[in-house]
This record gives C-alpha cells, sequence and structure tokens, in this order.
C-alpha cells in the first residue's frame, strides 16, 4: 500500500470517528437547550400559578380546583415536566450509543500514535525514530562552528561575543 494511500485511510478514519463523536455531542446539545427552554416555561407558569393562589387566599376563595386558569397551568406544568424526562432518557440513550464512537476514535489516534512512536511511516515501514537518529553532540557544533569560522576568516569587533 503506498504512504499517501495509507496516510489517507488513516485520516479517513478518524475524521469519520471524530465526525460521529461530534454529531453525538450536538445531538446530546441540542437536547440539554430543549430541556433548558422547558424549565423556563414551567418556571414562568409556576409563577403565574403562584400569583393566581395568592390571590385565591388573599380572597378567601375555596373554589381552587375549579378554577379553569389553574387547572390549565397544573396540567401544562405535568406534560412539560414529562417532556423533561423523555428528554433526559433520549440523552441518555445517546450518551450509551456514543461509547462504541469515543472507543473508535480513541482507538485510532492510539493505532497512529504507536507506529509514530515505533519509528514506523505511514506505508508500515520501519524508520529510525527521533530517539534513535544520532545527534551531533555539542562539542561536534562547536567544532563545526570554529571550522565555519576558520574557513571564512571573520573579523572580531570588540562588541562580539565568542560562542564558545
Amino acid at each position: 500500500m503506498s504512504l499517501i494511500k495509507y496516510g489517507i485511510k488513516e485520516g479517513k478514519e478518524i475524521i469519520e470517528a471524530g465526525s460521529e463523536q461530534a454529531s453525538f455531542q450536538i445531538g446530546i446539545a441540542k437536547k440539554k437547550l430543549k430541556i433548558y427552554r422547558i424549565q423556563k416555561k414551567i418556571e414562568i407558569e409556576m409563577t403565574k400559578l403562584g400569583e393566581i393562589l395568592y390571590n385565591f387566599f388573599q380572597q378567601n376563595r375555596k373554589d381552587i380546583k375549579n378554577d379553569k386558569q389553574v387547572t390549565g397551568l397544573v396540567e401544562s406544568i405535568k406534560k412539560q415536566k414529562e417532556e423533561i424526562k423523555k428528554t433526559e432518557q433520549e440523552i441518555a440513550d445517546i450518551q450509551s450509543n456514543s461509547e462504541g464512537s469515543k472507543e473508535k476514535l480513541c482507538d485510532s489516534g492510539k493505532n497512529i500514535f504507536e507506529k509514530i512512536k515505533k519509528g514506523l511511516n505511514l506505508s508500515g515501514e520501519i524508520t529510525e525514530s527521533a530517539d534513535t537518529q544520532s545527534k551531533p553532540s555539542l562539542q561536534q557544533k562547536a567544532s563545526d562552528v570554529e571550522k565555519e569560522k576558520k574557513g571564512k576568516k571573520v573579523k572580531k569587533t570588540s562588541k562580539e561575543k565568542p560562542l564558545l
């Protein structure tokens, strides 16, 4: 398999796993926003209900259960709380379904990282990794600089500092 095809294959796997995971996270975020909107509606209706009940008690009225506005608000709040429970269950379902996607994404990333760590290029051939490549020592670098200086016959001024 050529280097480019292998790199494209690995990249495609990571992108697919990542986009799948992002899709799950977007779905969860949408559901949480839905719950937030419902909770805000419930707060508004509870405020209205509280005001109505306050007025009932101020007027010493006993027919709270027969009031259409009170029963309408209570029913609406019940329905909205049921909608919240349903949406929370949908979130739990999405989260349980996304576990496989998370694992797939992590595995794809780990595979590429391991290949890089082991010094494999993307075509699967062994190369020298950064750890095994010979690095010039400090003495070699200093001697190279000295050779370069001698070759160029550089003039020093009093302001220049020696390299080593």
